[in-house]
């Protein structure tokens, strides 16, 4: 991954007004029989040596997938896996195995040839292009990051050629899934592989978060995947925002207030700003099991060492990483539905803290996290937050509701009026817009600004 250390200038323009990159790191087992092999061009049988799912895990897979609910929701399952095939007694090399798993239908698998340090090269690449995309288009003596033009500008124009991410990973299975009618995919990644931007993949002329929404999911074993119809419905869904906006030792976030604003008036949330985001505060909401999602606005941190000295910024000091998993929760097992995490950090791709903050929500019992996966705009985590609280509200399932989200910023269906922005049938975003945050909105659609929000664990 780029090294911001390596590039004062770009590390200097990402420091002010953005918010942190949140790594997912996930295992889902799901059955490897019936591989196909894909080797550059040419395409065998599978093979009788390749690894088989443990009976309970195929079970789970199968259970949820092929569901009546499921299908409904037109769902499927994709597992991305490195795996060691011995070409001959002393020798390997290392391939990508792909699992896809459709209602009603055999599991269906491709092997790619492909090693995970040459992926590692391909994705670094990736983040290489975007970031490079970044700092050519801010002047030198930009003072600000909101004029950032990222992942594609203006100019953009495709070269009518898929991406190499997409060659590897969406093109040996996208036949499949679009003679399925599937739009929502659950998605299991290896190591070195969650850091990966499905959303803003794209095959030529789309995107794939223009074609599905989707969730990074644990094991099903071990993931509280309920259907929508077999959960035990809610007598409250209280909704609590935590946000801060001004720090002694960091960048202030000067659209955090309109963001827990807005969170507040579309999802009837309570509200905690500024010195009343506390740790305690925060703890006794993780502990109340009356309350079912948690939204938390700030800067984070991912520390040298991981876990021991990670944080985020609450409105009177830190809360270390390592703190969130001691938080009591006896009462409320399963009931957090989701914790939103509109923060970041700046050492993007350390292997250390790949799970991230959103990875340890789930550890500490929330079905459902969404995180940034890379430095978030402070005018893109406001907008994108609103509107998926907005789309939750009226009845989306999760995946749904940040798909739509991502459908308004790059299909461009907000306006500005003013120093005011509004989203789809006049709903008001955010209001006393600068000059600068104003530049920024006009560039909402490109991806570097809706791709990087990604969830992980429930879709629904």
């Amino acid at each position: 991954m780029l090294d911001l250390s390596r590039c004062p200038r770009l590390k200097a323009l990402l420091r002010p007004a953005r918010r942190c990159w949140l790594g997912l790191g996930l295992l889902l087992f799901l059955p490897m029989g019936g591989l196909a092999e894909v080797a550059a061009q040419d395409q065998r049988p599978a093979s009788s040596s390749l690894p088989q799912a443990p009976p309970a895990q195929v079970q789970a897979a199968t259970q949820v997938i092929n569901s009546p609910d499921s299908v409904d929701l037109r769902l499927a399952a994709l597992r991305y896996a490195f795996s060691a095939r011995r070409e001959t007694s002393d020798a390997q090399r290392e391939v990508l195995d792909i699992s896809l798993l459709i209602p009603g239908r055999e599991p269906i698998g491709r092997r790619l040839s492909i090693t995970r340090e040459a992926f590692k090269k391909l994705l670094a690449y990736a983040y290489r292009e975007l970031y490079a995309g970044l700092a050519s288009s801010v002047p030198a003596d930009s003072p600000t990051p909101s004029r950032l033009v990222p992942l594609g500008s203006a100019q953009q124009n495709f070269s009518r050629e898929p991406d190499n991410l997409y060659r590897i990973l969406i093109a040996p299975v996208i036949q499949d899934l679009q003679d399925a009618g599937i739009t929502t995919l659950l998605i299991s990644l290896d190591d070195g592989l969650r850091s990966v931007p499905f959303a803003s993949l794209h095959d030529g002329k789309h995107y794939l978060g223009e074609k599905f929404s989707f969730s990074i999911v644990p094991s099903l074993l071990l993931s509280p995947l309920q259907l929508p119809s077999q959960a035990t419905p809610s007598k409250r869904s209280e909704t609590i925002a935590f946000g801060a906006d001004r720090f002694p030792d960091a960048a202030p976030l000067p659209l955090v207030p309109g963001e827990i604003k807005g969170v507040v008036q579309v999802a009837d949330a309570a509200a905690y700003e500024g010195a009343e985001f506390s740790q305690a505060r925060l703890q006794q909401s993780f502990a109340d099991p009356e309350i079912r999602q948690l939204h938390l606005a700030s800067h984070a941190v991912f520390g040298r060492t991981g876990a021991a000295d990670s944080y985020i910024l609450t409105g009177n000091g830190k809360l270390l990483f390592r703190d969130l998993n001691q938080f009591d929760r006896p009462s409320r097992l399963n009931s957090l539905e989701l914790v939103f995490l509109s923060a970041c950090r700046t050492a993007v791709g350390d292997q250390a803290s790949e799970l991230g903050f959103s990875g340890l929500a789930l550890q500490v019992g929330s079905k459902t996290a969404i995180g940034s996966l890379w430095p978030v705009d402070d005018v893109a985590s406001a907008v994108v937050a609103i509107l998926y609280y907005h789309y939750l509200a009226k009845g989306y399932i999760k995946a749904e509701a940040l798909f739509a989200a991502r459908q308004d910023l790059l299909r461009r269906r907000l306006r500005l009026e003013g120093s005011s922005l509004y989203g789809p049938s006049g709903l008001l975003l955010l209001t006393g817009l600068t000059v600068d945050q104003q530049a920024t909105v006009r560039q909402l659609h490109m991806p570097f600004h809706w791709a990087g929000m990604t969830m992980i664990g429930s879709p629904w």
